[in-house]
């Protein structure tokens, strides 16, 4: 689950009378890592996946901060509180630098070898200053036409322990128009990446051997049609089970940019993840 706070995940938890493992969350490259909501997750035993962002959230501009500046140092103060603060929590704690930099709107912050230098130069940061309960993990878009884009952002196999991407179903959300016709299977999402990291991957220097997780997944609802929300959630662990390396899945619960992915806004999808939960945990 992404993002919600301490309160948030307890309730939800309760609703579905499961345990989330991971929960997932967003920060500028100023925040405050971790937050009091960060403490109270890990103390109650769950651990956290960290996308670090180099924006500031206050600011309008979402590219205002440019990869290069990060790469040079100029976030080193802040980067280090983070890290810091990171080091502090218990347990192993999944760290991203950036997700999803693949983003057509994300070329403004640089170029290609400006985010790997970026990436590396967090990564050496945190190496720098002894922070060694961090799994960095590299979080694509998982979407076709940016394959190339992303093959060429690969930071390099001893900067990166995870390979990640999403596996979305927005059915049209994005314009406004729902339909079932335009649906995308928690399948096909999976397998497209897949394959291409396998296939591909070496051609950017990808160790494709290394764990991969899914970092946010879900379904939009369909408002008139709740049996087809809830079928593309109890598909996933089915096709799962085909991809035992794929380790972990983070599925995103929220309503944002026109499409609702709120999943306990539905009885009928609520009841299958809370089913698919307990079929991917053996009962």
């Amino acid at each position: 689950m992404p993002n919600g706070s301490a309160s948030d995940v307890h309730t939800l938890e309760q609703r579905l009378d499961q345990r989330f493992d991971f929960v997932y969350t967003y920060h500028d490259i100023d925040g405050v890592v971790p937050s009091h909501d960060e403490k109270k997750i890990t103390q109650s035993g769950h651990q956290l996946h960290i996308s670090i962002i180099p924006r500031d959230f206050a600011a309008a501009d979402k590219n205002t901060i440019k990869w290069k500046d990060v790469a040079q140092g100029r976030y080193d103060a802040d980067l280090t509180r983070q890290a810091q603060g990171i080091a502090e929590l218990p347990g192993t704690v999944y760290v991203t630098f950036d997700h999803e930099p693949d983003q057509t709107a994300k070329r403004a912050r640089g170029t290609v070898s400006d985010y790997v230098s970026a990436w590396r130069h967090v990564h050496h940061l945190y190496r720098r200053l002894g922070v060694d309960n961090v799994k960095w993990v590299w979080v694509m878009m998982g979407w076709k036409p940016a394959y190339k884009r992303a093959g060429q952002l690969w930071p390099g196999n001893k900067y990166v322990d995870w390979i990640s991407w999403e596996a979305y179903n927005h059915s049209g959300c994005q314009s406004n128009a729902v339909s079932p016709t335009k649906e995308t299977t928690f399948s096909s999402t999976i397998k497209q990446t897949f394959r291409w990291i396998h296939r591909v991957g070496a051609k950017y220097g990808i160790d494709a051997r290394k764990p991969m997780m899914i970092s946010e997944s879900a379904t939009v609802l369909y408002p008139q049609d709740p049996e087809r929300t809830a079928q593309w959630y109890a598909d996933i662990p089915r096709v799962l089970s085909k991809y035992p390396q794929i380790r972990a899945i983070t599925l995103f619960d929220l309503d944002v940019d026109d499409c609702n992915f709120r999943f306990q806004e539905q009885p009928r999808a609520l009841a299958a993840v809370r089913d698919a939960m307990t079929s991917t945990r053996g009962g």
